[in-house]
């Protein structure tokens, strides 16, 4: 029982020790992370709590002087605006990240002779006077005096950058100490008004547009939102590309200025920049707010020697250049209405014709042209016929699985990817012209659609009709065809026919 008794107490007293070594390490640890935390803490250049506590920036360089304001709530839900130079929205991420830069700013190093007992309660007072014209801050270079929401200004000045490591040497214009902070402050501080600016041309969602009219030329075409679509109203009813139509209005809601040649045009700024005539314009219809009328032009600029190497001494060469504006109001069916209501908006010039020529299509360009619109969901039946060729395949229900069965020209299991794939590519067959919108007798004839060629019917489960293709006649690589319901005549490429498969061994 003795030895009993050793054995344990030995037991116990490693138990205890370990655990005093345990704990031991878990505070260690702890003191060291509130030390680095504390650390830190005191190296913070300046007393921002976080980027939402930000109101008012004020820049100022050899750029100019900037003032941007936030408006907004406590949770940094905002949008920043220029309020000088100009009135204008800025662009708020760069604003952002130069305000999370900011709050994360960090000194490295004290400048100095030496630092007393101060610097490490974050006093930071040097031991001797610091000559700042060594670190260009005699004057600074830049500067930026930062508001709170409770009206507090710190004002940050920075100077030149180490030519040892690429760090910046900043101080507060409150305080006497240098710090060496890095360098990549400096790309966040040395902006000007252009970079800081939203340079949309039109700041929206191109999910919130209701409708769009567009002139350019004798041209015109408008399209009206319908549910989760659009459809064009003008010149005809037609359904619209739903492709076509979000790749048009993502190029118009991501239009960005090159340059802004004019905040506040004049009548003879708009005729000289060709928008007294706009080559084409643009009437948005909103969710929110009154419609928006944007111009367009195309006005010659000139190209000297500097500016292209090719051009001889003394020689000048016209070249074209392409100008937007909004402006402004308007109802959005007046695309084609006066520019005079222009006269005080921007100007800005786009870096190329793109955004134009994305605009200017033909109305036949935005239209849907589907063979035949349905769900793929609901074809459970489908039927081919290409001369005694009779293929016919169903979809069935096997618990939650769903199989595909052929059922002639004998009955026996279907290759479900095979059937599924035949689906999609009727679902995802196009036109690439319309011959005949409302095709009559004569013209089934003309076309080899009376007795066609091949025909796919597609039917739901309970033999309701979906719709019929009939591909007739072949012209070098294209052949016609035609869907009912429905009464135009088209041309596909012949290449998306012949994917169509109208061996039973294909299916099997």
């Amino acid at each position: 029982m003795r030895l009993i008794h050793k054995r344990l107490a030995s037991l116990l007293t490693l138990t205890l020790v370990g655990g005093g070594a345990v704990a031991l390490a878990f505070w260690q640890t702890e003191h060291s992370e509130q030390k680095e935390k504390a650390a830190a803490e005191a190296a913070k250049v300046l007393q921002l709590s976080s980027p939402s506590a930000v109101r008012e920036l004020v820049l100022t360089s050899k750029k100019g002087t900037l003032t941007l304001a936030r408006a907004g709530d406590a949770e940094g839900k905002s949008a920043w605006t220029i309020t000088a130079p100009v009135q204008a929205a800025a662009e708020g991420d760069s604003v952002d990240a130069l305000v999370q830069q900011l709050v994360d700013l960090r000194r490295t190093a004290v400048v100095g002779a030496g630092a007393d007992k101060g610097e490490e309660s974050g006093k930071d007072r040097p031991t001797s006077p610091v000559d700042l014209a060594l670190y260009g801050l005699a004057p600074a270079r830049l500067s930026l005096a930062i508001t709170d929401a409770k009206g507090k200004t710190e004002t940050l000045l920075a100077g030149k950058k180490s030519a040892f490591d690429g760090s910046l040497y900043v101080k507060l214009a409150e305080a006497p100490s240098v710090y060496v902070v890095a360098g990549a402050l400096e790309y966040q501080l040395d902006k000007d008004l252009f970079q800081l600016r939203d340079k949309r041309l039109l700041a929206f969602d191109a999910e919130d547009v209701m409708s769009v009219h567009v002139q350019h030329g004798a041209v015109r075409y408008a399209l009206e939102r319908e549910g989760e679509r659009y459809r064009l109203i003008e010149p005809k009813v037609w359904p619209a590309d739903a492709v076509a139509v979000h790749a048009l209005l993502s190029a118009l809601a991501s239009a960005n200025a090159k340059a802004f040649v004019s905040e506040s045009a004049t009548p003879e700024q708009l005729k000289a920049f060709g928008l007294t005539k706009p080559a084409l314009q643009v009437a948005l219809a909103l969710k929110t707010g009154a419609p928006k009328r944007l111009l367009f032009a195309v006005a010659p600029g000139v190209a000297d020697k500097a500016s292209d190497p090719k051009i001889k001494a003394g020689e000048s060469k016209a070249e074209k250049k392409y100008y937007a504006m909004v402006a402004g109001g308007g109802t959005a069916a007046g695309a084609g209405s006066s520019a005079g209501a222009a006269a005080a908006a921007p100007i800005i010039e786009l870096a190329g014709n793109w955004l134009i020529e994305k605009l200017a299509v033909s109305p036949d360009d935005l239209r849907d042209k589907h063979v035949l619109s349905f769900t793929r969901e609901d074809v459970a039946k489908i039927t081919i016929k290409k001369g005694a060729t009779t293929i016919a395949l169903a979809r069935e229900k096997e618990g939650d699985n769903q199989t595909w069965k052929l059922t002639l020209p004998e009955a026996g299991k279907a290759q479900d990817a095979e059937a599924t794939s035949l689906v999609y590519r009727l679902w995802n067959m196009k036109a690439k012209r319309i011959v005949v919108e409302a095709a009559k007798a004569a013209d089934l004839q003309t076309h080899g659609l009376a007795t066609p060629e091949l025909t796919v019917e597609l039917a739901k489960s309970d033999n309701t009709l979906v719709g019929t293709y009939a591909f007739g006649a072949i012209v070098k690589d294209e052949q016609f065809v035609t869907a009912t319901p429905g009464s135009r005549i088209e041309v596909v490429d012949k290449s998306v026919v012949d994917e169509i498969a109208v061996d039973p061994a294909k299916y099997r």
